[in-house]
């Protein structure tokens, strides 16, 4: 293969998985969806943040200890850089007119970001001889795992913006997702035979998502005025 082919092959397989849960996140926000084109704006945002997450990981990774940058560094500055490239390019924006935009500009950032590491990721499975097993493993797992981490936080921008929370609580949220990142990054990195307990971890991920983004919309100010969408369903929901 010429290297321009290998390089457009590999950004291909790594975008794919992306934009597939960028479309499946962009879906639930059923009452009132955001503009494609800033969905596609944030997108593009979150492959930047990739820039200065590189940068801050590596200043940051103590030495050859892989297993700390993993489980610490990578989850507290990825969500970090991910929740404040989110905050500044669309909260306030005035598109962001609903708690449940928080989530779905928060899963368009992370997935921007998971799509260019995992064209990476595959590039190096590739010399290794692993793309399938490795492209099967984080199309299902670790790039929708990237939106969920960051649908944490992005509930909680959503709920601050319309003060529905405190910002004491928003940053519990933050520190949930850095939790849930890490915990992710631990179980992963602990081989093949726990694939099992990574896709507990997930489930677990999908049912807080699922609980949020109906706590979410259960809160839109546009709920009234919308058929998918009876309040009453959702009295008594704790928001953590």
């Amino acid at each position: 293969m010429t290297v321009l082919f290998t390089i457009t092959l590999f950004i291909a397989l790594g975008f794919l998985p992306g934009i597939f849960w960028l479309y499946y996140f962009y879906r639930k926000d059923v009452i009132e969806p955001e503009p494609k084109s800033l969905i596609a704006k944030t997108y593009l945002v979150g492959i930047l943040v990739a820039v200065p997450v590189v940068i801050a990981e590596i200043r940051l990774s103590p030495g050859s200890n892989s297993l700390a940058s993993a489980v610490i560094v990578a989850p507290v500055v990825e969500e970090f850089f991910k929740m404040l490239a989110t905050y500044w390019f669309v909260f306030n924006n005035k598109e962001f007119d609903e708690p449940m935009d928080g989530i779905v500009y928060g899963a368009s950032i992370a997935l921007g970001f998971a799509s260019i590491e995992n064209a990476g990721y595959l590039y190096s499975a590739y010399q290794m001889g692993q793309l399938q097993e490795v492209f099967i493993m984080r199309a299902l797992l670790s790039v929708p795992g990237h939106a969920l981490f960051s649908t944490i936080w992005g509930f909680g921008l959503g709920m601050i913006k319309f003060k529905k929370i405190s910002i004491p609580v928003f940053c519990i949220m933050l520190l949930l997702a850095m939790a849930g990142h890490g915990i992710f990054n631990f179980v992963a990195g602990t081989g093949d035979g726990y694939l099992v307990l990574l896709m507990v971890v997930i489930g677990l991920l999908w049912g807080v998502f699922h609980r949020n983004a109906r706590r979410a919309i259960s809160v839109s100010p546009h709920r009234k005025f919308s058929k998918y969408v009876k309040s009453s369903q959702f009295e008594g929901e704790s928001i953590l």
